[in-house]
Formats: structure tokens, C-alpha cells, sequence
């Protein structure tokens, strides 16, 4: 969680700097704006930030308290024999005796999270390529 956090905090860092030393003016009416700027990947790496927090907290806290009699609610037998728990990929698995199992993460949060850590490696790629892209276009101006 803080690697996303600081990966978050690096791109809006970026995209302000960016912003700072441009010389040329952002806004389309004053001149244009540079081309294939960082702005829309940020924007879409903080989507993605946004929806992988909620996403990993509905996961951690699946099952909170009583995790042994919340599986044994939800599975419809008795109190589980004994809960592993792990933390990526999002696991807290009840297991009986028996051998049957169930998982109190439902079962989209980690495609859901593996989703939202490729997206989020997709746009600080393609941020700080269009940072290096639109500084050699200012040097060659």
C-alpha cells in the first residue's frame, strides 16, 4: 500500500514540476498546449489508486472479528477448525475438518487489485515517457 501511495506522490510531484518548467503555456487559447503531456496519465493512475484502496480494504477486512464463526456463517456449518490468513494475494481461508474451504475475500478483489497495479505501472511509464518526449521537444524548439 505505500508503494501505490508513493508511486501516487512521484507522478503528481512529476506532473507539477513538468507544469513549472515548461515554457511554453498549458493552456490551449494562450498558444497550445504541449502534446501528449503527463496530465492524463496522472489523472488515470490517481482512477486507479482510487479504486485499488477501497478494493484492498473491502479485502483486509473481510471476516474482521470472530473470523472463525463469520466463516461458519456464511458457509452454513459450524464455527471454521482453523483460518489461514494471507496478505497478497487477499486470502482468509476457513477450513474444516472435512476438508471443505471458503474464503471470506470475495472472490473480485484481487483481480480487481492486479488490474489496478498494472494500470497504475502502465501510467507512471507513460507519464514520465511523455516528460522526457515533451523536454526534447522544448530543447529542439
Amino acid at each position: 500500500m505505500a508503494l501505490v501511495i508513493a508511486l501516487l506522490v512521484i507522478a503528481l510531484l512529476g506532473a507539477r514540476a513538468y507544469r513549472l518548467r515548461n515554457k511554453r503555456p498549458l493552456n490551449p487559447r494562450e498558444g497550445g498546449a504541449p502534446r501528449g503531456g503527463p496530465t492524463i496519465w496522472v489523472k488515470v493512475l490517481a482512477l486507479s489508486v482510487a479504486v485499488a484502496v477501497p478494493t484492498f480494504l473491502t479485502g483486509a477486512i473481510a471476516g474482521f472479528t470472530k473470523v472463525g464463526e463469520t466463516c461458519g456463517l456464511e458457509a452454513g456449518r459450524s464455527r471454521a477448525d482453523s483460518v489461514h490468513t494471507s496478505g497478497f494475494p487477499l486470502s482468509k481461508l476457513c477450513t474444516w475438518d472435512d476438508g471443505m474451504t471458503h474464503d471470506l475475500v470475495p472472490a473480485w478483489v484481487n483481480p480487481v487489485l492486479y488490474l489496478c497495479a498494472a494500470v497504475m505501472v502502465v501510467c507512471v511509464f507513460m507519464a514520465l515517457r511523455a516528460v522526457i518526449k515533451n523536454k526534447k521537444e522544448l530543447v529542439h524548439d
